[in-house]
């Protein structure tokens, strides 16, 4: 019986520990409707502070209305895993730059999800901060946006958990997502209930 408690409570903090890593998740919306048909590309780039915690982004889904369409192949620089052919796309603060390029011909809209993977307590000198954007066919020339950073939007966290959404275009939209249903919580209050009948068990059991 004390092998059956020893189990399910091992399971149950490795259930607890894997809920230490999360974050909130946006949906973002590119109104590209002036640029259709045309050619260019999309940027991302999750970069940390000064001696940030590792933390990393995940884009999935993704998608552009017709007649948009990803054209060639992405280039990418640091933590990147995964393409926005291959969802999900993933990037992390590992190295200095980590940032991702995929050429693309233009449909009225792109629209993507991002979820922050980032540590429960953070014990860094610093947040991190995701920025997208939008460029012209030499990957380098902003659209759409006359912000100094050429960027379309960032979402940036600081060291308390604060997270920031801003929209630097008329273009972006930036919207808190509603989480997927999580199987966490079913998951902890079963293990909690087999727990408290094993024990109940178990001291019926020493009883008689």
């Amino acid at each position: 019986m004390v092998g059956k408690i020893g189990a399910f409570c091992g399971l149950l903090c490795g259930v607890c520990a894997s809920s230490a890593w999360a974050g909130p998740i946006y949906n973002i919306d590119i109104n590209t409707s002036s640029l259709t048909g045309t050619d260019g590309a999309i940027y991302f780039q999750f970069n940390p502070g000064l001696n940030s915690d590792l933390a990393s982004v995940s884009i999935d889904p993704f998608s552009i209305d017709a007649p948009g369409a990803l054209t060639g192949s992405p280039i990418t620089d640091g933590g990147v895993t995964g393409s926005l052919t291959a969802l999900p796309l993933v990037i992390d603060n590992s190295g200095g730059l980590n940032d991702y390029l995929q050429f693309l011909t233009f449909g009225s809209t792109i629209s993507f999800r991002v979820a922050f993977n980032v540590p429960s307590v953070l014990t860094g000198d610093a947040g991190s901060a995701f920025v997208f954007a939008v460029t012209g066919t030499d990957g380098i020339t902003p659209l759409l946006t006359l912000d100094p950073s050429g960027n379309l939007g960032q979402i940036e966290y600081d060291l308390d958990g604060t997270f920031t959404a801003t929209s630097l275009a008329d273009a972006a939209k930036i919207s808190s997502a509603v989480p997927e249903p999580s199987f966490a919580g079913p998951v902890l209050l079963a293990l909690l209930l087999q727990i408290a009948i094993l024990f109940r068990r178990r001291r019926q059991a020493l009883a008689a």
